[in-house]
């Protein structure tokens, strides 16, 4: 598995150049420590991210994975679901076992003694089955995160980093344990899918620093941008004009609501991953602070995306109903039912402005 190859092809820009960019490069070296403690304390790790996997936890869990196996570890990564078919360029799909399709052979699995390592999230009601049968074996759990969350007890979070991509970048050269191809694909991919492609407001000088680097290995960005953000099947068309027709546009309030019911999406053929990037889309027009995304789940639950601009903190607002992200960028999950849940999630929108 260590020589793994990636699916995107090396782009003609390679340089060879990539260790000039770390040329006074200051490693956050306590937070750094921290995660070093915690890995040399385990040999035995399984990784783990949040129910919805998207290319922030996925690239960081497929560079831990290949971090953890240099320093000599046996670890799995086992999600809740499948990994998305448009993220199967990240990350091999038969490296991840998960608990929808694999859950007998998991459970029967000797996992008894693992640490149970979440990447990209620090809430625990979104981990999934993984969560109920490491507990259930008194096995250790710890996060390693860059969301705004509360400190507790095995969170490694620093929320001064753009993505948890980017706190596994640095960690490979805090280490000096060198980056492979398939992996600087991963982390780059999980980089501009967290800072909308190094524009949102948490992207930093370490992160284009990071962003740099990576392209020094041969890594080609147009390329990992179009499997994320240009993929689409043609049936999206279908459903954004479904969305869009009964969208909420709220210019005095300066929001804009899109509520997807699970009848628009019938008889549309959409992938695994069908209102990707929409919710940054709709916030793409003049005088528009907010967008929220919000979507009826096949059990009648709504699970919603915000973003924002400016000051206005969606991660707050996510907040007050269980969920969390970013200022800018967050999300969270209602148990329906969903027509009452969406008007206690717009009151909240109107109230944020």
């Amino acid at each position: 598995m260590e020589n793994v190859k990636s699916a995107i092809k090396p782009s003609k820009l390679k340089s060879n150049k990539s260790k000039d960019h770390l040329a006074g490069f200051k490693f956050n070296k306590k937070f750094l420590d921290s995660i070093i403690k915690l890995i040399k304390r385990h040999d035995k790790i399984i990784l783990t991210t949040h129910i919805g996997s998207d290319p922030d936890g996925l690239g960081s869990e497929f560079g831990m994975y290949h971090l953890l196996r240099k320093l000599q570890k046996q670890v799995y990564i086992i999600n809740a679901e499948k990994v998305p078919e448009n993220y199967d360029f990240m990350i091999p799909p038969n490296l991840v076992k998960n608990t929808e399709q694999h859950l007998d052979e998991i459970s029967s699995m000797k996992l008894e003694g693992y640490l149970l390592l979440v990447m990209d999230n620090s809430e625990m009601s979104r981990v999934g089955k993984i969560l109920e049968i490491c507990e259930g074996l008194k096995c250790s759990v710890a996060t390693i995160d860059h969301h705004i969350v509360a400190k507790g007890k095995n969170k490694f979070v620093d929320a001064s980093y753009s993505a948890t991509s980017e706190i596994v970048w640095e960690l490979y050269h805090y280490l000096g344990i060198p980056i492979s191809h398939a992996v600087a694909v991963g982390l780059y991919g999980g980089i501009i899918a967290d800072t909308g492609n190094f524009r949102y407001s948490k992207t930093t000088m370490r992160t284009h620093i990071a962003g740099g680097n990576l392209l020094g290995y041969g890594i080609n960005s147009d390329e990992i941008y179009r499997n994320i953000y240009e993929s689409s099947p043609p049936d999206r068309l279908i459903l954004f004009k479904r969305i869009l027709d009964k969208a909420i546009i709220n210019t005095e309030k300066k929001y804009i609501a899109a509520i997807v019911k699970k009848s628009m999406f019938k008889k549309l053929k959409l992938g695994d991953t069908p209102t990707e990037g929409i919710v940054n889309q709709i916030l793409a027009v003049k005088g528009i602070l907010i967008s929220a995304l919000m979507t009826e789940t096949p059990n009648g639950d709504l699970k919603c995306s915000l973003r924002s601009i400016d000051d206005v903190n969606v991660a707050a607002l996510a907040g007050k109903f269980g969920g969390g992200g970013h200022r800018n960028a967050a999300g969270l999950f209602i148990k329906g039912p969903f027509k009452d849940a969406v008007k206690k999630v717009i009151a909240e929108i109107e109230n944020a402005i």
